[in-house]
């Protein structure tokens, strides 16, 4: 199974709703920090909508428009994610009904049952660890968090 990058913009759009910390966040807010264009970023957002991660707020007046998480991070898993941006099916290209393709489903099972183990608060934090301590691993029992 190949994750395609749209997940990852998908990772990166709610990463950056969740930095922010505000009301809503603007959909040019979010493509500017995280240097992806409007065009993929207006359909990964959609998509997001549509599978009740992100609302949308309409603006009036003085007050601006844009996204809003529906959930905490610590309430989305990643399998909400992979689920949405992705199709876990590694036996697609498998017909019949032979042991091949009982051993895919069963694969496939699996996955998703490993994607829905993570939340994104779990996620965030391997990030950031990985990118700003290199050298920092999360023991059993040592809890690290990301805000």
């Amino acid at each position: 199974m190949r994750i395609k990058k749209t997940t990852f913009y998908a990772l990166k759009v709610i990463y950056r709703i969740h930095l922010e910390d505000k009301a809503v966040v603007t959909s040019s807010e979010i493509a500017e920090k995280e240097h992806l264009s409007q065009g993929v970023l207006l359909r990964v957002m959609q998509q997001l909508r549509s599978a009740g991660i992100l609302s949308v707020y309409q603006g009036r007046g003085a007050v601006s428009g844009g996204f809003q998480l529906n959930r905490p991070i610590d309430d989305i898993t990643l399998m909400d994610v992979v689920d949405v941006m992705e199709t876990i099916d590694i036996c697609e290209n498998l017909g019949g009904d032979d042991v091949l393709l009982h051993v895919c489903r069963q694969i496939n099972e699996h996955l998703k049952e490993e994607f829905a183990k993570y939340s994104l608060r779990d996620v965030f934090t391997w990030i950031f660890l990985s990118l700003h301590c290199p050298y920092a691993k999360a023991g059993k029992g040592r809890k690290q968090e990301f805000n």
